[in-house]
């Protein structure tokens, strides 16, 4: 008995708060539906640009991916090396590679505004571990040089970025989408639009009509609510 007056006083409480939220709702809505219409509009065209700059960054994302990809897979190391330090050529470095034989760890020398650079190179699929990191260290200690990066087609440790952290070098590691962004920045492959036009044409009739009456909608509520409270205010 106590239960069922429990759930029966719980249901009418939450009926009475139910009626109560619609009628100052209303009235709410009533009194300030112009500036929520305003504030309705804005609120709808920030999550549409955030959905768009989202799915923007996602095609970057991928874009950069198969840069990486091509990188290993339509390379050999000794064409790495070459399209690399084209790469930083491309970004007003010069760039010399120094061969297969005989580079200590050094697989290209960049210089830039009277600073020498060391580059190492490495065609790999593994990750880059810290013992490569250290190698390299050794390689630009030896060569006297202050300031290095390391380039790869896969990814670095956790190890590798710490063993980076600890030398008293300049030390930048460059993992494969990294370098594969460089490299679609040179060759303009990166779509910065919001709206593809080809994403746009693969669309359908139903989905464009939509999209384009949520945007009417949208600035309508906005400038209408807008206009109106200039006018009167």
């Amino acid at each position: 008995m106590k239960n069922y007056l429990s759930k029966a006083g719980g249901g009418i409480i939450s009926l009475v708060a139910a009626i109560l939220s619609v009628y100052y709702l209303s009235s709410f809505l009533s009194n300030y539906l112009l500036e929520i219409s305003v504030v309705s509009g804005i609120i709808g065209s920030l999550l549409f640009l955030g959905v768009l700059l989202v799915k923007r960054s996602i095609r970057r994302r991928k874009i950069d991916l198969l840069a990486r990809i091509s990188l290993y897979k339509d390379f050999t190391p000794a064409e790495f090396e070459e399209v690399t330090a084209e790469i930083f050529r491309q970004k007003d470095y010069k760039a010399k590679v120094t061969g297969k034989t005989g580079d200590l760890g050094i697989d290209v020398i960049l210089s830039k505004n009277g600073e020498k650079i060391g580059m190492q190179c490495k065609h790999y699929k593994d990750p880059i571990g810290p013992s490569m990191i250290r190698e390299f260290v050794g390689a630009l200690e030896g060569e006297g040089l202050k300031k290095g990066f390391f380039v790869t087609t896969s990814h670095f440790t956790s190890g590798a970025k710490e063993a980076a952290q600890r030398t008293n070098l300049n030390l930048e590691l460059i993992n494969g989408q990294a370098l594969g962004h460089m490299r679609n920045q040179i060759d303009a492959n990166i779509n910065i639009d919001l709206i593809p036009s080809r994403r746009w044409g693969e669309m359908s009739p139903f989905a464009r009509t939509g999209l384009l009456i949520f945007l009417l909608v949208d600035i309508a509520a906005f400038l209408g609510g807008a206009v109106y409270l200039l006018l009167t205010g």
